[in-house]
């Protein structure tokens, strides 16, 4: 991987898969000995992810002058569509999805993982964000959550994703509203505690969601499917890629909004640029039929 880059230990599990497969088929060779068609042959029949490391491995060998090509590179492998075509949750489905843990739920674990679901959809907080969440971070007189920590690949608080992750969030009303309603538990300043007073984790997020999104009639729901919602909700208040960005802690200046991340209605797009020529003035045009010609 490029010198001096810094990947999460998640991406680091993934690299160590993809070479794990190049070593296995092709191991006892030598790098400059792989051609073309059979590079493309093999990643075709492989994960992305791991045609993808190769690929890196080998535009580091050629800079670094062990190969003269990348015979992986340009390839037109696909690439998945992962949450790009997704059936986003507007506004009023997140609310009625979270609304489902009230029924799912006691009145204890009930509201807990509302407040999770409309903090995540409305905020835009990552699953690991949300577990690492404290009501130190939490200014509900000023609307406004403080994200300064996530939970690694092996359940260790570190910090945010990226520098960006590190950031201040804007809390909308309606999960102010519910965070406000919670209750605290002595002797731990977590927001998000399971029945036996811990923080959430990936076996617990996943385990306590599965049951609401089933009720929902969503069995196939993605908590990060959340984070999309909320990135659409901004677009569709008008707000820019950028602003959407830097609410959910990405640092790339709105570019994966514009390409993964937003799903605005095209018939509010056009109600909006319909209301926008509406607002402009007319001035009368003029009758030029009976002007002499």
């Amino acid at each position: 991987m490029p010198n001096g880059a810094r990947h999460a230990s998640s991406t680091q599990r993934n690299q160590r898969y993809g070479l794990t497969r190049f070593r296995r088929d092709f191991g006892h060779r030598r790098l400059d000995s792989i051609e073309r068609p059979e590079a493309h042959r093999w990643s075709k029949s492989v994960p992305y992810s791991a045609y993808r490391t190769v690929r890196e491995m080998y535009a580091d060998a050629r800079r670094d002058g062990f190969v003269q090509i990348n015979p992986f590179a340009q390839l037109r492998i696909p690439v998945p569509q992962g949450r790009r075509h997704i059936d986003v949750l507007s506004e009023e489905d997140v609310e009625r999805l979270a609304d489902k843990a009230l029924a799912v739920y006691d009145e204890h674990l009930g509201p807990t993982v509302r407040a999770l679901i409309l903090v995540a959809g409305f905020a835009g907080l990552r699953p690991a964000e949300l577990a690492q969440l404290d009501w130190g971070d939490v200014d509900l007189a000023r609307g406004l959550l403080h994200v300064r920590h996530a939970t690694g690949g092996t359940g260790e608080r570190k910090d945010p994703k990226t520098e960006a992750g590190r950031r201040i969030c804007v809390l909308p009303p309606a999960a102010a509203k519910a965070l406000a309603r919670l209750e605290r538990h002595e002797g731990s300043q977590a927001v998000f505690l399971t029945p036996r007073g811990r923080r959430f984790n990936k076996g617990s997020f996943h385990r306590y969601f599965s049951n609401v999104r089933a009720a929902y009639g969503r069995p196939e729901l993605s908590l990060y499917e959340l984070r999309h919602a909320c990135v659409t909700l901004l677009l569709e208040r008008g707000l820019s890629p950028e602003d959407a960005a830097a609410q959910v802690g990405h640092k790339d200046g709105g570019q994966l909004v514009r390409r993964l991340y937003g799903h605005p209605d095209e018939q509010r797009q056009r109600e909006r640029i319909a209301l926008a020529f509406a607002e402009i003035p007319s001035e009368p045009v003029a009758d030029r039929s009976q002007e002499p010609r």
